[in-house]
């Protein structure tokens, strides 16, 4: 499912670096396609310049969080501070429905009500889950998000209660609890 994506990928934005995190076979795989390849994880700092990050895991959530969850709470921590907009897209195999909620209370937790620097053009920046779907594919079913950081103007707490299995369109919500923003809503008071 990956190669699909990275032709897609490759359609919209100038230059993809994959990283096959310590993958020999998955790193050998990405050269003979040609594409651009780090074979270990790049470092946290490295992760913070990127406008955007797709972190894509063919296994579970514990899976994802061994491999991804530091770099990915690098990347939000990174873009927040420099008040930098971005997008990151997580996805990995989610038996357990309830995976998807708690990793996004993880990494959008900590961010919530921090002080912003405000340097990339005045305002501060939020971050936010602007999209987030349950899917099956053949026998394994499949978690997918999209965490935004931009204008602080569109964030407001909101939702409570467990994962959601369907795919949010625009209005919709995943149930998170409150502590977690997500697309559409006001800003927080004060």
């Amino acid at each position: 499912g990956f190669f699909a994506v990275l032709l897609a990928l490759r359609r919209v934005v100038p230059r993809v670096l994959c990283c096959a995190a310590g993958d020999l076979v998955l790193f050998e795989e990405l050269r003979r396609r040609g594409c651009e390849a780090v074979e270990g994880a790049p470092s946290e700092a490295e992760v913070g310049r990127w406008p955007a990050a797709m972190l894509l895991e063919d296994a579970g959530p514990a899976a994802w969080r061994a491999r991804w969850e530091s770099l990915a709470a690098a990347w939000l921590s990174a873009r927040l501070e420099a008040a930098s907009p971005g997008a990151l897209v997580l996805m990995f195999e989610a038996s357990d429905a309830a995976a998807l909620g708690s990793l996004l209370v993880a990494l959008l937790g900590p961010a919530v009500g921090r002080p912003c620097s405000g340097g990339g053009g005045g305002g501060g920046v939020s971050a936010w889950v602007d999209a987030a779907s349950m899917f099956t594919h053949g026998s394994r079913r499949w978690a997918c998000a999209g965490i935004v950081v931009g204008a602080s103007g569109t964030l407001r707490q909101v939702g409570n209660g467990p994962t959601s299995a369907a795919a949010l369109l625009p209005g919709q919500r995943l149930p998170l609890p409150a502590s977690v923003p997500q697309r559409g809503d006001a800003a927080p008071p004060g």
